[in-house]
């Protein structure tokens, strides 16, 4: 029996939204593949419509699809890929969101796609996570990323999630909002935080900062501004 799907941290729920109604405003649509599998799953507010996609592999086409409407949340699934024994030895892919991601798409200038990986994606040093922040912003421009724990019903509560918004690539690129959702029951404070946040060009707020974008360097670490220790 499938497990019971319960919402998202309402906090991390409320940010979202208001990210949502900042940088993309519109009916959202939150695309998830067939197979739950390893996949986050979570309850979706009332005001966001679902589309389960095919399977992962088919997963940006329909995002491409469904861009067309408007603001898309997709949630890739999060497992390993075990791929052929030569993409292993390059370490070319080894996880699934790798792939799905890579080949999203922008289908107008006002294309915004919603992202919810682990943050390791944002964070990591690594060769394969820098490529695939570095293919992104062939596409895309990063407009925030939000970072919280214990945010999503089912992942561990250690666990560091993301949630970039991606907007598609303009000639000048945009600042770059980092905000780190705290463990507090101050919701309503750091509501407001981020709500100034979204709302500044520079600087920095509580939870928050805000980061020039240059085109990224070869290995694309400048996608993924993240101070020492910031996210402990």
């Amino acid at each position: 029996m499938p497990e019971e799907r319960k919402p998202l941290s309402p906090l991390f729920e409320r940010l979202l939204t208001m990210g949502f109604a900042h940088l993309a405003p519109g009916a959202v649509t939150v695309l998830t593949t067939t197979s739950e599998e390893d996949q986050p799953c979570f309850e979706l507010p009332s005001s966001w419509r679902a589309a389960q996609g095919a399977p992962w592999q088919e997963l940006s086409v329909s995002a491409t699809r469904l861009l067309a409407q408007g603001p898309l949340l997709l949630v890739p699934p999060w497992q390993r890929q075990t791929g052929t024994e030569g993409r292993a030895k390059r370490n070319a892919t080894l996880f699934a969101y790798d792939e799905v991601l890579g080949a999203c798409r922008p289908v107008n200038a006002d294309s915004v796609l919603v992202v919810l990986t682990p943050a390791e994606l944002w964070t990591s040093e690594s060769p394969r996570a820098a490529q695939l922040r570095a293919t992104l912003a062939e596409h895309w421009d990063t407009l925030a990323v939000l970072y919280g724990t214990g945010v999503i019903p089912q992942i561990h509560q250690s666990v560091i999630v993301a949630a970039a918004f991606l907007g598609a690539r303009q000639a000048s690129r945009p600042p770059m909002k980092i905000f780190r959702v705290p463990q507090t029951d101050e919701g309503i404070s750091v509501e407001k935080d981020f709500e100034v946040l979204l709302q500044r060009g520079g600087g920095s707020t509580r939870y928050g900062y805000v980061a020039s974008q240059g085109r990224p360097d070869s290995d694309g670490n400048r996608n993924a501004l993240i101070p020492p220790n910031w996210l402990e």
